[in-house]
């Protein structure tokens, strides 16, 4: 496991500022629902700012306005800085890292021969959606339809990852079932290589091809 404190106010100040991305809006109504609201009973929060969000939740009817009176109440802060670090130490605990390397994988589905193609291509982009389990490995956005379906398996550095998108996305049930690891743009992967779904071999990449996020 990494050592690693994350910053309450700047976490906050983060998740405000991104509301419009609907995978943060639904991330962060998720920790508040089943997260922060059920650890607390009625004589340490504003029970009346609880019970605007339950009653807007259940009606559908959620706005950013909201879900930001709950992010700047004191009772969140102070959530924040004492009580999820405990739960992003248990996610750090998730990932292997080795010698400073973490293993990640990604999953694409093509209806044409991929490594085939990319040992020509003297640079591959590969984005930044991965996952740091084998399993968690799944074509999401992949053609069901695609004849061939690949595993690509590489190494980083904990530089290389966007920790606030990661963490975050990791704590909503809704997306810690894909066991994400958010990169940073443009990131080197190193020790890349590609299994090729029903066949035995793994197929090494050149280490002097760039490979990147």
């Amino acid at each position: 496991m990494i050592d690693m404190k994350y910053e309450a106010d700047a976490f906050i100040k983060r998740i405000d500022r991104e509301l419009n991305d609907m995978m943060v809006f639904s991330s962060i109504v998720e920790i508040i629902s089943d997260k922060f609201y059920p650890g607390h009973d009625d004589s340490e929060i504003n029970t009346s700012l609880r019970d605007e969000f339950y009653k807007s939740f259940i009606e559908g009817s959620l706005t950013k306005k909201i879900i930001r009176k709950v992010l700047r109440s004191h009772d969140f802060e102070c959530w924040t800085k004492w009580n999820l670090q405990p739960i992003v130490d248990d996610f750090l605990k998730e990932l292997n890292f080795k010698n400073s390397k973490l293993t990640i994988y990604r999953a694409i589905t093509t209806n044409y021969d991929w490594i085939k193609v990319s040992t020509l291509s003297k640079k591959l982009k590969l984005g930044d959606c991965w996952s740091y389990t084998y399993d968690g490995a799944i074509p999401y956005y992949g053609n069901v339809n695609d004849k061939h379906h690949y595993i690509f398996m590489g190494e980083i550095s904990p530089r290389d990852i966007d920790w606030y998108h990661t963490i975050l996305f990791n704590l909503s049930e809704s997306y810690s079932h894909e066991k994400e690891i958010r990169l940073f743009s443009n990131r080197t992967i190193k020790n890349f290589r590609v299994e090729k779904k029903g066949e035995l071999f793994v197929y090494q990449f050149n280490y002097k091809k760039k490979i990147k996020s």
